[in-house]
């Protein structure tokens, strides 16, 4: 899970801990989970501070605690494959009037593709933080030259960050609600990201706002979005889309992320550079981000 283009200039992953019962490489296993050295102390089950996420995820992956975030789950690279890229693998776009749904066709997609946020770690990988507010999928998008392209958004972050501009894909506008999308990237040869926009329209729901994405299909799908805190699960059928509701999100882990216990060493790990998937490569040297309260 560790091949994917990096454009997170201070990702910071703790590695290690006090007390160990296990030690590899510096990383504490607790119970099957691992804790870092640095990250701020959270409790020591991801079960208190992840509400109903920690049941419907542990099966299908592991939780790890990311310094600035808390907790946060990476998946099991044979359920999810060695060339996993969140919003690409095993999924495809669904044109709706709350902006552009991402479908996933992975047991766990229907919880991360639409709560929380996705970070890169070169040494894990894809990772996951929690987030109660649900969207049709949490991406930014760029159009230009009749291609479409979106890349994941990043967690909040304490500093700021390089641009996601390296973690964009991009296919073909007419090929966007192919199935799955991954089959029609376009190489990196064909897409020179400067020459395409920002598409920065938002949907907003109370306090809640995500990017549109390109215009949808003049008769899109309709639905209301779900409430903050509230967990759904999202089924299409034809053009009805149907919100299973599951219980309410409590969540603790980004209290526990604001403070760091001092006198603590800390390993910060810098993300660069790393190799990509087969079929997906960046498209430009990483960006800086103006205002990272954009990707917020």
């Amino acid at each position: 899970m560790r091949n994917a283009p990096i454009a997170l200039g201070a990702v910071l992953l703790t590695v290690g801990c006090a007390t160990t019962s296990q030690v590899t490489n510096d990383r504490e296993v607790q119970g099957g989970v691992e804790v870092g050295i640095g990250a701020p102390t959270p409790a020591p089950d991801p079960r208190a501070s992840v509400g109903p996420f920690h049941a419907l995820l542990s099966r299908y992956g592991r939780w790890v605690t990311v310094e600035g975030h808390g907790w946060a789950w990476i998946p099991d690279e044979q359920l999810a494959g060695p060339d996993f890229f969140p919003y690409l693998t095993g999924g495809h776009w669904v044109s709706t009037s709350q902006g552009w749904l991402f479908l996933s066709d992975l047991p766990w997609g229907w919880v991360t593709y639409h709560y929380g946020r996705w970070g890169f770690d070169p040494q894990n990988g894809w990772y996951w933080v929690p987030g109660k507010n649900w969207s049709p999928a949490w991406v930014g998008w760029r159009t230009g030259g009749g291609l479409v392209g979106w890349a994941p958004l990043p967690p909040r972050l304490r500093e700021k960050v390089d641009s996601v501009a390296s973690h964009f894909v991009f296919v073909r506008e007419v090929d966007l609600t192919g199935k799955p999308v991954e089959r029609y990237l376009v190489s990196r040869d064909s897409v020179d990201i400067a020459r395409t926009t920002e598409l920065g329209k938002a949907v907003e729901h109370g306090r809640v706002r995500w990017y549109r994405g390109p215009a949808t299909a003049k008769d899109p799908s309709r639905f209301e979005p779900p409430s903050p805190g509230v967990l759904v699960r999202v089924a299409v059928k034809g053009k009805q889309v149907t919100l299973q509701e599951r219980g309410a999100i409590e969540l603790h882990h980004l209290r526990q992320a604001r403070s760091t216990p001092s006198g603590r060493r800390k390993t910060r790990l810098r993300v660069r550079t790393s190799a990509v998937p087969a079929g997906v490569r960046p498209v430009m040297p990483p960006m800086d981000v103006q205002d990272e309260s954009r990707w917020r």
